[in-house]
């Protein structure tokens, strides 16, 4: 039961930063088309948010992988 909770949740972290990623290329071609400064700050900004997001995502995907290998040797 443990493994498919895990399986499940290691999904759902690839789900979520396979969303984020796509947010990140929706701002960039926002931001190539922003017409002011103003709107380019702002999009810039979120931009890094959402990259930052990613990152945090894909570390605690790689922390899911981890444990779910080092409980798969113990087994």
């Amino acid at each position: 039961m443990d493994s498919i909770v895990e399986a499940l949740r290691i999904r759902n972290l690839e789900t979520r930063l396979g969303l984020r990623w796509f947010q990140c290329a929706t701002l960039d071609l926002e931001l190539e088309l922003a017409a002011t400064e103003e709107q380019r700050a702002i999009l810039a900004r979120r931009r890094g948010e959402a990259i930052k997001g990613c990152v945090v995502l894909q570390l605690a995907l790689e922390i899911l992988k981890r444990q779910q290998e080092s409980d798969s040797w113990d087994r």
